[in-house]
């Protein structure tokens, strides 16, 4: 069973990468809201996948989140009747919150490293963690 749990967006920290801090219960992190896009200002949605824009969010905005992924626009009531749910599970919750609250490195993309197939330099598919780059401000060989 997979459980969504509702947040608050309380502020988009990188729209070209469609980011944002959600409050999940007192607790705050950072999401992606790639799935549902960005409804802007002007009322224009922006997004980096296609998406009919009907619940593309904003700051104040209520969603449901799984697995650090904003997955629906949901409103203020079933926010509040889903919270109010969850907390009648007890110890078990309040468990999972601490946890929620003790990972402050959370990243959606992080979480599937091991699943992802990327391509390796040779053009090869490969699987698993992609490699990073070292930290250095020297041009690769053979660049300038």
């Amino acid at each position: 069973m997979c459980l969504g749990i509702p947040g608050r967006i309380v502020e988009i920290v990188d729209p070209g990468q469609q980011r944002a801090i959600a409050d999940v219960d007192g607790v705050r992190r950072e999401i992606s809201v790639s799935l549902l896009g960005l409804r802007q200002p002007d009322g224009s949605v922006t997004s980096t996948i296609e998406v009919d824009g009907s619940d593309a969010v904003t700051v104040d905005d209520w969603v449901l989140i799984h697995v650090g992924f904003a997955m629906s626009r949901i409103d203020e009531d079933e926010a509040a009747a889903t919270l109010a749910a969850l907390r009648a599970y007890g110890d078990p919750y309040q468990q999972e919150m601490e946890e929620y609250a003790a990972d402050g490195t959370m990243d959606p993309l992080r979480m599937f490293a091991d699943e992802v197939e990327w391509l390796a330099p040779d053009g090869a598919a490969a699987s698993g963690p992609e490699p990073t780059m070292p930290d250095t401000h020297e041009a690769p060989a053979g660049r300038s």
